[in-house]
């Protein structure tokens, strides 16, 4: 990675590198990017000598910036992110410099927006709180309009962001830069960001070095005590005392009522899963308001937020031994642990890049799980089996342990079937989805040799030479 230093008029001053043998050095680098913010921020250390401390100095000037790559720009050498520095940290004694910059800058940063009420689209509203040489990118944002009040000041990036949550849309920032010279500053606007269609199967110990999951009911309530918004000419705000609802939610099952006496929204489900000899009703209670004086859409705001806090939060983080190219931020993705049963389909939230120690990891969210298999899809297509080995996205390869040459042994290896979909390895549990592997002498197609993902053939068998066939069968 090479990074290129410039002042504020964009005049280059010097640059710094991962690997290049000359100049400043780069060490403990970081590149983070996020869902949830829409800012991506850079930090590194980069290393000098007394001789080269006050140019260096001069370079990394706190409001200066950086040009460097982006993940998607890598593959062609462009240099497409810009970050102004807000942080430097100078150490005389290890002779170092930390940095630490954000690629929406201390322009947006450091802008504050007034106390406001606009009705309007998300393109009046955004226009409204981004200085007027910024430009405005939309991809599949919904036409509607919206009144909304901001009480007191926050700032440009924290009002963009307050808008796209409003509309159900994200935001993410890029500039349009040629021959290292800044062309445009651009606010990307879309309903997801990223490929949504799961498509990338990733597989611990193989795409992935390490699964770490994080499970917690410290801020798990099975019950809400609801309040909505105050009615004009009362002073008490609307409950759900005395109103029946019931839901059931089409995947948990878990079903959401209202006690109609006290107005809770409770999770009757989580609340018998946790009842206990310590607790026997299982009724943990929390607080929700929502701003409405529509007793319908107070009970079902209420539950929508029940189904998250009443459920155990589970985080995972992923460490990636490699992320294919074609994968960025936002993307969906399929995670599998075969050994720990655990077929998750999930997003990246957030992905954090250290070149120096080739290293990515990612956080994810918005979970699925899957129940067996890599996808859902291999299951349907179970049942019409017939059709499937006709089929020729399926293929089957056989690959030998001890090659499939023997000169001066008998025959001594373990061969292994692997089946692939338009070209995608399948993990041994999606095959299982869809029939049985059967082994057999390719000049006995009638006899089963063996079943299973693999077939081994010992020295005791005493075969000199043999041809192996594998077939995958309901």
């Amino acid at each position: 990675m090479i990074i290129y230093f410039a002042d504020r008029d964009l005049e280059i001053l010097g640059h710094a590198s991962t690997t290049l043998p000359a100049g400043y050095r780069i060490s403990d680098d970081l590149t983070v990017e996020s869902v949830d913010t829409g800012v991506n921020t850079f930090q590194c250390v980069i290393s000098y000598t007394d001789e080269t401390r006050a140019e260096l100095e001069d370079a990394v000037q706190v409001g200066s910036f950086i040009l460097k790559q982006s993940s998607a720009g890598d593959a062609d050498n462009i240099y497409d992110s810009l970050y102004q520095i807000i942080e430097t940290e100078f150490d005389t004694k290890t002779q170092e410099i930390t940095l630490y910059a954000e690629d929406a800058g201390l322009e947006l940063i450091n802008t504050l927006c007034p106390a406001v009420t606009l009705t309007g689209n998300i393109e009046s509203m955004m226009r409204y709180f981004l200085p007027s040489d910024w430009l405005l990118n939309f991809e599949d944002v919904p036409d509607t309009t919206r009144t909304y009040t901001w009480d007191g000041e926050s700032t440009a990036t924290e009002r963009l962001m307050s808008v796209a949550n409003l509309f159900g849309c994200e935001i993410y920032y890029s500039f349009i830069i040629d021959r290292l010279q800044v062309e445009a500053k651009v606010v990307n606007v879309t309903e997801k960001r990223g490929n949504q269609e799961a498509v990338p199967q990733l597989r611990l110990n193989y795409d992935l070095d390490r699964i770490y999951t994080k499970k917690s009911i410290a801020d798990l309530v099975t019950a809400f005590n609801v309040t909505g918004g105050t009615p004009e000419g009362s002073d008490t705000p609307i409950s759900l005392v005395g109103y029946s609802y019931t839901y059931t939610d089409p995947v948990t099952r878990d079903v959401y009522s209202v006690d109609t006496v006290t107005g809770q929204m409770r999770n009757t489900s989580a609340m018998a899963r946790w009842s206990s000899v310590i607790d026997d009703d299982g009724l943990w209670v929390g607080s929700y308001s929502f701003d409405t004086t529509d007793q319908s859409v107070l009970a079902g705001q209420a539950r929508a937020q029940l189904q998250k806090e009443s459920q155990i939060a589970v985080n995972y983080e992923v460490d990636f031994s490699k992320l294919p190219d074609d994968i960025q931020i936002g993307d969906r993705i399929n995670i599998i642990d075969e050994q720990g049963e655990l077929y998750l389909e999930a997003r990246l939230l957030q992905i954090e890049t250290c070149v120096a120690d080739d290293k990515k990891t990612a956080i994810i969210g918005e979970y699925i799980l899957r129940d067996s298999g890599i996808s859902a899809k291999v299951a349907q297509l179970a049942s019409d089996f017939a059709s499937l080995v006709q089929d020729p996205a399926y293929t089957l390869e056989i690959t030998s342990s001890a090659g499939d040459v023997f000169k001066t042994t008998t025959v001594a290896t373990t061969l292994t079937a692997h089946v692939f979909l338009f070209g995608t390895e399948l993990s041994p549990q999606a095959v299982s989805n869809i029939g049985t592997i059967k082994w057999y002498n390719h000049d006995d197609l009638t006899t089963v040799l063996g079943t299973g993902m693999t077939y081994t053939i010992t020295e005791a068998m005493n075969i000199d030479a043999i041809n192996m066939t594998a077939r995958l069968e309901s």
